[in-house]
C-alpha cells in the first residue's frame, strides 16, 4: 500500500488535481489518505473514464450572466432601471450583447434573487462619465461604455 493526498496522486500519475479528485471519488475512496495504487489500478481497468462522469456539466441556456450591486438590482427589479452599463470589452460588445439574447441578472453572485429579461438594444457610449452610477462604479476613467438597454420579463 502507498498511502497519499490528492497532489501526491497528481504526481504520481501526472495528472491534475480535478482529474485526480474525479478518479478519487470515481473509485469509491471517500477517506483524506487513501492507496494511491488502488486508484491507479482503478484508472486502468477504467481506461475510458473521464471528468463528466463525475461532474457533468450543467446545461447552459445561451444567456448572459450579470451580477449587479444589490442598489442596480433593485432598480431593475422596480423597473426604474432598464438599462445596465459596463466596460465595452470582449465581454460586453455588439457580438455578445446582441438583442434577443436572454439575460439573468443577479443580486450579487448568490442564487436566490435572480431576474430574467432579454437585451431590446446595445450601443455604446464614447463619453460615459454622465452615465447614471458609471463613475461610482468604474470611476473617471476614460474608456468607452456598453449601453446594455434590457426588458425584464415578468
Amino acid at each position: 500500500m502507498k498511502p497519499g493526498t490528492i497532489q501526491d496522486l497528481c504526481a504520481y500519475l501526472n495528472v491534475k488535481e480535478t482529474f485526480a479528485t474525479a478518479l478519487k471519488k470515481a473509485a469509491g475512496l471517500r477517506v483524506r489518505k487513501f492507496d494511491l495504487d488502488r486508484v491507479k489500478r482503478w484508472w486502468m481497468d477504467n481506461p475510458n473514464f473521464q471528468v463528466s462522469q463525475v461532474y457533468p456539466r450543467s446545461p447552459s441556456d445561451g444567456s448572459m450572466f450579470i451580477p449587479l450591486r444589490g442598489k442596480f438590482y433593485d432598480e431593475f427589479e422596480a423597473g426604474t432601471k432598464t438599462t445596465e452599463y459596463r466596460p465595452y470589452n470582449g465581454r460586453f460588445n455588439e457580438r455578445t450583447c446582441r438583442p434577443g439574447r436572454a439575460v439573468v441578472l443577479s443580486r450579487g453572485y448568490g442564487k436566490s434573487r435572480r431576474l430574467r429579461g432579454e437585451i431590446v438594444s446595445f450601443r455604446v457610449e464614447k463619453n460615459p462619465k454622465h452615465l447614471p452610477g458609471w463613475v461610482e462604479c468604474y470611476g473617471s476613467v476614460e474608456k468607452k461604455a456598453a449601453c446594455i438597454e434590457i426588458k425584464i420579463s415578468t
